[in-house]
């Protein structure tokens, strides 16, 4: 064998061997991530366990600010582990750019609500604050969570099987995207009506809301859809009361 077919041979073994490295060590990147989300965690639970450290900042072009660079920030970061993802074949790249899209997507459904000045069907202004947008939050979160999780278990070589690419981006978005179309079709029957819809009333799809049966696919029960949307539920052979 010539010097160069040597030559050759050693540097084919030595990329594989980078790629083999680089499919299983922990990337700066992964260890920021670990690193937030232990601060988020802690910085949760503080809150939760101690209500003097809660407080309250009512501003809503600030809160427009905050969305708008979430929107960037998440957005880049998703760009960013997906690059790595397509150069690496990284499946935790894969993983991490899911859950900065999906976050770059609920934040920018806010920032939408407030160009297009909708808010309070959404629940987001400040005269009449409503549970959609905290149910909506702390899903997405849930949900980003989770595919971060995932993400590192595929860092660490947990996770081997090949996901389609696509499915993984987008099924996240369009889930929080049905929950969000539903809990916010339920709040425009109530205002129309002053009440919640019943399940009855939404045997079938209408030109404003899907089907019943979307909706407990999607939630589970029918009371569970309502408890979402912020109203409260009755017990089977219990009448709502007046205005409920």
């Amino acid at each position: 064998m010539s010097s160069v077919a040597r030559w050759q041979t050693y540097h084919r073994q030595v990329e594989r061997l980078r790629e083999r490295r680089d499919r299983i060590a922990i990337r700066r990147l992964d260890l920021v991530l670990l690193a937030t989300a232990s601060i988020l965690i802690i910085v949760t639970g503080t809150l939760l366990f101690d209500p003097s450290f809660s407080f309250a900042l009512i501003g809503p072009d600030l809160d427009a600010a905050l969305n708008a660079v979430t929107v960037l920030a998440a957005g880049s970061l998703a760009a960013l582990a997906l690059a790595r993802y397509r150069e690496s074949g990284r499946l935790s790249g894969l993983f991490q750019s899911s859950a900065f899209l999906l976050m770059a997507w609920v934040a920018l459904l806010a920032v939408g609500a407030g160009i297009f000045r909708v808010q309070g069907g959404f629940g987001l202004s400040l005269a009449a604050p409503a549970q959609l947008p905290i149910y909506v939050i702390a899903i997405s979160r849930v949900i980003a969570a989770y595919i971060l999780l995932v993400g590192g278990a595929a860092a660490i070589g947990l996770v081997t099987s090949q996901p389609r690419v696509r499915r993984t981006l987008l099924a996240p978005i369009v889930a929080i995207t049905a929950i969000i179309v539903i809990l916010y079709a339920i709040r425009l029957w109530a205002r129309r009506h002053g009440r919640p819809p019943t399940a009855n009333e939404w045997d079938r799809a209408g030109e404003d809301h899907p089907s019943r049966q979307t909706v407990q696919r999607v939630f589970g029960t029918w009371n569970s859809a309502l408890a979402a949307a912020g109203f409260e539920t009755r017990r089977p052979g219990q009448r709502r009361a007046a205005g409920s």
